[in-house]
């Protein structure tokens, strides 16, 4: 018997022990090759599929491992994304003025609120004749500092940015930099440079024998020497544009910036400066509509370092009630605008130099005085009340 009609005849016996007839076996045994090729086909594919199951879940591991591991690493898009984001909570500024003509407590008595920083502007040759009255008594009284230090020195031969990169204030950058080791509890803004987008300082980058690349030498060195000798976290240190370049030059700001690990806050000015000589064409401006235009140019610059305004103030061209009006307003879309949302500090400049910055009538330092209790900070008894 063949090899089929062997294995047919096997089959042809159920396990009740009934036997098939011989015609029904040899009808079985012409069909085995048919029924044996069926069961090796299914065999077969069974084993295909148990394989390429085996190696889904292989491949499934493997992208779940490499899920896992992306979660982990941040990708180029995700930094790229990060760059992007925005703060989701507005910030309430932290206000300033000036200390140039008035101590900052008879500021705050003249005004009626509670300025909390007091800003200072210092040569670099003589800020610690003065240290311990500007910026110790000032953190005494409870007052944040923000130290405007000026280079001013230079001579015909040496511009102001070469002398600082010959290392002419050396000496005084280490004994700066170590009164600052000695103020641990305190934070101190220092600015430097400031306005370094102009021709009117001798640091300016627009002044004859200066340039950007210079600038940013020359800043990196300040703020590397003072921390060299002393100056911790709690000193902040500011880059300051002014918003319009010399001569309405239109380099884009991010050519001046010195580098993320040198910069605590982007700083710009915010004047309204109709009727002086720069600002003769100009109509009187109020701060929302002049200013969200230099926000969007330092906010450009990094995606999440704060934003302050160095300087502020208005003209009177249009008169001290306008003038007033102008400071309430400002401060008004302080409070009321999301469209300044990592604006941390605004400091004002309230000072006779060059244009006359100052609150001269009672009603521009009562205006004044409101707006600061807008925001929320804390009312004092003015001068000539009872």
């Amino acid at each position: 018997m063949a090899q089929a009609e062997v294995a047919a005849a096997a089959l042809c016996t159920h396990s009740d022990g009934v036997s098939l007839s011989p015609a029904m076996t040899k009808k079985a045994a012409r069909r085995w090759p048919a029924v044996l090729a069926a069961v090796v086909a299914g065999a077969l594919m069974v084993l295909a599929l148990t394989s390429n199951v085996r190696s889904s879940r292989s491949s499934l591991s493997r992208v779940d491992t490499v899920m896992d591991e992306s979660r982990q690493l941040p990708s180029a898009r995700s930094l790229a994304a990060s760059r992007k984001a925005k703060p989701s909570k507005k910030i309430k500024p932290t206000i300033g003025v000036s200390m140039g003509s008035m101590a900052i407590d008879d500021r705050e008595k003249q005004v009626g609120a509670h300025i909390p920083i007091a800003m200072t502007f210092q040569p670099c040759m003589n800020v610690l004749k003065t240290w311990d009255d500007e910026i110790v008594r000032r953190q005494k009284l409870g007052h944040e500092i923000v130290l405007v230090l000026e280079f001013n020195e230079t001579s015909k031969k040496v511009k102001a940015l070469d002398l600082v990169l010959s290392g002419f204030y050396d000496k005084k950058l280490r004994k700066i930099g170590r009164r600052f080791g000695r103020m641990k509890k305190h934070r101190v803004w220092v600015r430097i440079l400031h306005e370094f987008n102009s021709d009117w300082y001798p640091w300016g980058t627009f002044k004859e024998g200066n340039s950007i690349p210079k600038f940013k030498q020359a800043y990196r060195y300040i703020v590397k020497r003072l921390r060299k000798h002393g100056a911790g976290d709690n000193i902040k240190f500011q880059l300051s544009y002014n918003a319009r370049s010399s001569g309405g030059d239109k380099i884009d700001f991010s050519k001046w910036w010195p580098g993320d690990a040198y910069v605590d806050m982007i700083m710009i000015t915010a004047y309204n400066r109709a009727g002086t000589l720069e600002g003769t064409e100009k109509p009187f401006q109020q701060f929302a509509e002049f200013f969200p235009e230099s926000y969007k140019r330092v906010a450009a610059l990094h995606p999440t370092k704060p934003i302050g305004i160095s300087e502020a103030g208005s003209t009177d061209a249009k008169g001290a009630q306008a003038k007033a009006d102008w400071y309430y307003n400002m401060f008004k879309t302080l409070k009321e605008s999301h469209a300044f949302p990592r604006l941390a500090q605004v400091n004002f400049f309230l000072e006779d130099k060059i244009y006359d910055w100052r609150l001269d009538t009672r009603e521009e330092q009562t205006r004044f005085g409101d707006g600061m209790r807008l925001l929320g900070y804390k009312a004092i008894k003015r001068d000539g009340e009872s």
